[in-house]
């Protein structure tokens, strides 16, 4: 039964409009719970499969690229780093940013536009600008 504050009118409810509400809210809190369930489950496949490139790729890239083509070792390693970012996700949606742009940058070594030299000379001169700019802002 309701009663407004002052105690006057009454209302009957109706017993079926009740459990049809119970069962409204429980049917809305079931699909919220199973899909942060099933989103959590996705971020941690996402990390292990992360983790699964960069380890079965890791000693292919350690071994250099001397008379090797290591163009789909790089692009599935940028691609597991991207799903370790994915997974990251849980914590900040910042991550989704480095996610995506490691993805992107997979895709012309992926494709075969692109050459592994590339890669690594400009993962040089950035980490370059970044020791400069770190080495200035000691000084100052």
């Amino acid at each position: 039964m309701y009663t407004n504050g002052n105690g006057g009118g009454r209302r009957n409810l109706s017993p079926w409009l009740v459990y049809g509400a119970i069962a409204v809210a429980l049917l809305i809190g079931i699909y919220l719970v199973l899909s942060l369930l099933t989103a959590g489950f996705n971020k941690h496949f996402a990390l292990v499969a992360g983790l699964l490139l960069l380890l079965i790729n890791a000693r292919e890239l350690m071994q250099g690229w001397s008379n090797r083509d290591i163009r789909m070792p790089l692009a599935n390693a940028l691609m597991g780093v991207a799903l370790v970012f994915v997974w990251l996700t849980a914590i900040s949606a910042l991550f989704w940013l480095p996610a995506i742009g490691l993805a992107i940058a997979a895709v012309p070594l992926g494709i075969g536009r692109a050459t592994a030299t590339s890669y690594i000379g400009a993962a040089r001169s950035a980490a370059e600008r970044v020791q400069r700019s770190v080495s200035r802002a000691r000084l100052n």
